[in-house]
């Protein structure tokens, strides 16, 4: 009797599983195309502006800094992913019914 209402109160933990490990990658994936074609429309349409220096005399170009940034998101955006999974990972393997 205990069982079954400790069933019912608490949800099954693989579904907050199935959630992240289904919705979060089409999420951040998406959020990621956008940026990169973002950057591919701005080298494309306005070549000037992301071909510019980044101050006067200066070697680097505003571009340059926008890919750095880029990189920077994508491996930002992998490592929250791989957290999220893995704490909704370690959730399933806490649950109760092992």
């Amino acid at each position: 009797m205990q069982a079954e209402k400790q069933k019912i109160i608490s949800p099954d933990p693989s579904i907050k599983f199935k959630q992240v490990h289904n919705r979060l990658p089409r999420v951040l994936i998406g959020i990621l195309v956008i940026l990169v074609f973002l950057f591919d429309f701005l080298s494309v349409y306005a070549s000037k502006f992301i071909g510019s220096p980044y101050m006067d005399g200066s070697v680097v170009s505003i571009g340059i800094i926008l890919a750095f940034f880029i990189v920077i998101a994508i491996v930002a955006v992998a490592l929250y992913y791989i957290y999220r999974v893995n704490s909704a990972w370690l959730d399933l393997r806490k649950s109760p019914d092992e």
